[in-house]
């Protein structure tokens, strides 16, 4: 999966998902915002994070996740949807 296609799928979360509740009334809309919603920058820093530290998000899953090659082809399978 291209790390475009990972960064559209957490935007697509704006749209779809809607925080509410109580709690969130007194909120200033845009601290709700800056907490709630997905945005493209601090994706790009978690990943490029997770580069930094560990080369790729696979040896992410490998090394620090502890999964095992069929493991990550089932995260892969259903995170491509096949």
């Amino acid at each position: 999966v291209s790390r475009e296609a990972v960064i559209d799928d957490y935007l697509a979360t704006n749209q779809a998902w809607q925080p509410t509740g109580k709690l969130l009334n007194p909120m200033p809309p845009v601290v709700r915002q800056a907490i709630f919603s997905a945005r493209a920058d601090y994706i790009e820093a978690g990943l490029d994070e997770v580069d930094r530290q560990h080369g790729s998000v696979e040896a992410y899953l490998v090394r620090r996740c502890g999964l095992g090659p069929d493991d990550v082809a089932s995260v892969r399978a259903t995170l491509s949807g096949s």
